[in-house]
């Protein structure tokens, strides 16, 4: 049945409101509970690390894995057009995001199909995920479309900031228990290769499989939610008329293919929203951030574990808990103040608290004393740091969503976007693997700093960081806030909160059995007026 039937058997409509607009954003809430399990243990973690060394990845392979999901970005332009010719989305999502998940199923099976390590299987896993990327960034556009038509523009950040919150619980439970669960397999002091530890190689494709399944019904759960029509005129909805039949569009046309009609171009989805200063200022900055963090991202967790010597209850904590957890306490303040300040203050301060998260990785090694409470900086910094760039961002991409470019402008910036994403990872898998020379094992040591390869692409990541910043100042935001204005108000909230902290804890252990001058009373004054007479 194709997507126009389904969603006219839906009862679209131009708007959800009331009760009914209530229980679509608890459905979309409760999909994500869902959907951040699969997150959680299929997307990032040592988990993922342990399998893809086991299946033959190297340096270079991981990079190139980094850089799959911006490589299938380029899947948003195809989506946009289709949301362009019938103006519908739920489906599209639907079919594709199905398509996504299920592809972490067949990488679970990897082991059963093939021997390994071998570069048949590093190749294959590759492809998988190209495939299921690909998938994702068609069904992506077509969400973010969907979901602003559907969620009010005034609570949006409020929102999202809650959803946020109730999926941080759940993504911290998973993590911590995936965490036990490789501890527990995992045998001590062994090498990490198929052969010499088996049951950790099973664990792990179990926990993708049934992720998996999580993420099934992340996507599944959608169905309970109504397709949403855009505005249209007679005139637009004759198009699609004609373009559904075959024909023409123009006076006198004869029946033909799909192209013949006013259907977008490239230049139309890329071309027509460069033109526009506020999308160009966007689109640096994402690029060069997106970059930032792809170039170092798959090293960070390899350097923890193989150089540092964290085990994987402890990475598991650090990469996976204490972030989302300071997302948790984080997001509802930052789409507050994405609400009330604007986008591109929490977006600058975002940024330059990233640039702190990323330095003490410089300064350790596996024999640095309290490694790992030093480790905490980094991710309590940048948990709340990336949190408000990443919400403030979908914010930019929901306005566009808005405007009258629609699913077009959401393609056009995930597409430019992702250029930034491709070049991190494949630039940081070529440095890494040419550098293997200088590796953790061969490290560079000066005094008692130890650099290897991997902290070469720390640098780079440092320098895009700052890069961005740049950006961000000729940004245009109508009706933001002056960045100091917001770091002022912020400063001082946290400063009150650690005060009213601080006193309250004074007076509950003994703040009334400090010693004071008793209190002068104002004398009462008698009816007739006067003041009464007082002892002396």
């Amino acid at each position: 049945m194709p997507w126009r039937r389904k969603s006219y058997d839906g009862l679209p409509g131009l708007s959800v409101r009331r009760d009914t607009l209530r229980k679509c954003l608890r459905t979309v809430t409760i999909a994500w509970m869902f959907g951040v399990v699969w997150m959680t243990v299929c997307t990032y973690g040592p988990q993922r690390r342990i399998y893809f060394r086991m299946l033959g990845f190297d340096d270079f392979a991981f990079g190139l894995a980094a850089a799959v999901p911006y490589v299938a970005t380029f899947g948003q332009l195809l989506a946009a057009m289709l949301i362009d010719r019938t103006g519908l989305k739920k489906y599209q999502f639907i079919t594709c995001g199905l398509i996504h998940r299920v592809t972490w199923l067949a990488i679970a099976a990897i082991p059963l199909l093939l021997p390994i390590p071998r570069t048949a299987a590093v190749v294959l896993v590759l492809m998988l995920l190209l495939t299921g990327r690909f998938a994702e960034a068609m069904g992506r556009p077509a969400w973010i479309t969907w979901m602003g038509m559907l969620i009010p523009p005034r609570v949006r950040g409020r929102y999202i900031g809650r959803r946020t919150q109730l999926s941080t619980v759940v993504q911290v439970v998973a993590a911590v228990g995936v965490g036990l669960l490789l501890d527990a397999v995992q045998i001590k002091g062994v090498e990490e290769t198929a052969a010499a530890q088996p049951a950790l190689l099973h664990t792990i494709s179990i926990m993708f499989a049934v992720a998996a399944v999580f993420g099934l019904i992340d996507i599944l759960l959608f169905h309970k939610i109504p397709e949403i029509l855009p505005s249209i005129t007679q005139e637009r909805e004759q198009e699609h008329l004609q373009i559904r039949a075959g024909k023409s569009s123009q006076p006198g046309g004869k029946g033909g293919s799909i192209a013949n009609a006013n259907s977008p171009t490239i230049r139309r989805l890329l071309w027509e929203p460069l033109m526009q200063r506020e999308f160009r200022g966007y689109v640096l900055f994402g690029a060069t951030i997106t970059m930032a963090m792809t170039i170092g991202a798959p090293y960070f967790i390899l350097n923890a574990q193989e150089n540092i010597g964290l085990n994987n209850l402890q990475t598991i904590i650090l990469f996976a808990v204490v972030g989302p957890v300071m997302c948790l306490l984080s997001a509802k303040q930052v789409g507050k103040a994405i609400d009330i300040w604007g986008r591109k203050p929490v977006m600058i301060l975002g940024t330059m608290g990233t640039l702190i998260s990323v330095s003490p990785w410089f300064f350790l090694t596996a024999d640095t004393p309290g490694k790992t409470v030093i480790l905490l900086l980094p991710f309590l910094v940048g948990g709340v740091s990336w949190n408000a760039i990443m919400m403030a961002q979908f914010n930019v991409t929901m306005r566009f969503a808005d405007g009258s470019g629609q699913s077009r402008y959401v393609a056009a910036f995930g597409f430019l976007v992702s250029i930034g994403g491709i070049l991190g990872g494949v630039i940081g898998g070529v440095i890494t693997q040419s550098l293997g020379f200088i590796s953790y094992e061969n490290p560079i040591v000066v005094g008692p700093f130890e650099w290897n390869n991997w902290h070469v692409v720390f640098a780079m990541s440092l320098l895009l960081r700052a890069m961005a910043l740049f950006w961000l100042r000729g940004l245009h935001d109508p009706g933001a806030a002056a960045t100091r204005v917001v770091a002022m108000h912020a400063g001082t909230r946290a400063a009150n909160m650690f005060s009213i902290g601080l006193f309250y804890t004074l007076r509950i252990f003994g703040w009334k059995r400090w010693p004071s001058a008793p209190l002068r009373q104002r004398p009462k004054r008698s009816r007739r007026g006067g003041t009464p007479p007082t002892d002396t």
